[in-house]
């Protein structure tokens, strides 16, 4: 979104707008970096991250997203619960 403002955006402040995207992108590359540790220093974690890894057309932050949501924290039962969960089993009402 900052980036589209840049197209349309005052001169006097595209430096400004620059300064918080370049703010944001290592922000964002700081928190996948510590994911990605994370990951590493878990045998666990991190063999289930290959074998998600290994899947066409799932790729590091989809897997990252996977292991969260399918967690132990949630306590699933079963495969028909994490349907539920994502939202993939739409019913009509």
């Amino acid at each position: 979104m900052e980036k589209n403002r840049l197209e349309t955006a005052d001169p006097a402040i595209i430096e400004s707008i620059q300064s918080g995207l370049t703010t944001l992108e290592k922000e964002i590359k700081a928190t996948r970096d510590q994911i990605r540790q994370h990951m590493d220093t878990h045998p666990d974690l991190k063999r289930r991250r290959d074998l998600l890894d290994s899947i066409p057309g799932v790729g590091e932050a989809t897997a990252a997203w996977l292991l969260t949501v399918l967690s132990e924290h949630y306590a699933f039962v079963n495969a028909k619960q994490v349907v539920a969960h994502v939202g993939l089993a739409p019913v009509i009402r």
